[in-house]
């Protein structure tokens, strides 16, 4: 029987109508990502071969081929996502997430089967990150004909330079993907922190460095300090029960 290499980590999109949202968190050491999958039943297929159309153990790399015949079971050595499924009302929602070292996630099965090129790089001469893929939309629609749209939404907390996204909120930035959509996903980052950001965990470390300083620098006024402030509690308390 023909090897398969699955889309996203999906049998369960050649079952019927879904919907896939990726969500991908940057910085310059990793690339967090969340795929969720959601599925409904309809006339043709139930809940029940939904459950059993998502493996729980789907390899994080493309260049794991998966036969069709092969048991849902994990292989030594072998690295799978971690895998969550929270049953709906009329379906299943499916997770599968890792986080991948930066420079490894150009070999992550989801943007491979899902794009036929994808770009990713940190230069540090140029001080950029980049994520692209090339602009002849998502494969996976023509692959798995179940699958209705894609969302990816991509958060970071760094300076973005260019992008070609169909919405920003905040920090995050989205695009849309139907069958009939032709683009890619494009976007260019300075990998060093926001400004903003940069000046508000700098501005925290000082602080704290600061309060550091002065108790290493003063210990026994420190202590003095302390004695002399529980005394005067102390003599306080004794005077209102005295009263009392």
């Amino acid at each position: 029987m023909k090897n398969k290499v699955i889309l996203l980590v999906i049998i369960g999109l050649m079952l019927c109508g879904c919907s896939a949202e990726v969500n991908l968190e940057v910085n310059p050491s990793n690339i967090s990502e969340t795929i969720s999958i959601t599925t409904n039943a309809d006339s043709t297929y139930t809940k029940q071969n939904i459950l059993e159309g998502f493996r729980n153990y789907m390899p994080i790399y493309n260049n794991i081929e998966i036969p069709d015949t092969e048991p849902d079971e994990p292989v030594s050595g072998v690295q799978y996502y971690e895998h969550t499924q929270e049953e709906l009302s009329n379906g299943y929602k499916n997770v599968y997430s890792h986080t991948f070292d930066f420079g490894r996630y150009k070999n992550a099965r989801s943007v491979n089967d899902a794009f036929r090129s994808v770009t990713i790089q940190n230069s540090s001469s140029q001080k950029t990150m980049l994520l692209s893929t090339d602009s002849g939309g998502l494969k996976s629609f023509n692959t798995y004909p179940g699958l209705e749209t894609v969302r990816v939404n991509i958060k970071t907390d760094y300076e973005v330079i260019k992008h070609n996204a169909d919405s920003v909120n905040g920090n995050v930035y989205t695009w849309y993907f139907s069958k009939d959509t032709k683009k890619g996903v494009y976007l260019l980052m300075s990998n060093t922190l926001d400004k903003e950001v940069e000046k508000k965990e700098t501005d925290t470390t000082k602080k704290s460095e600061k309060k550091k300083s002065f108790i290493d620098q003063h210990p026994f006024l420190v202590a003095a300090l302390g004695i002399i402030a529980f005394i005067i509690l102390a003599a306080i308390m004794s005077k209102i029960k005295i009263k009392g």
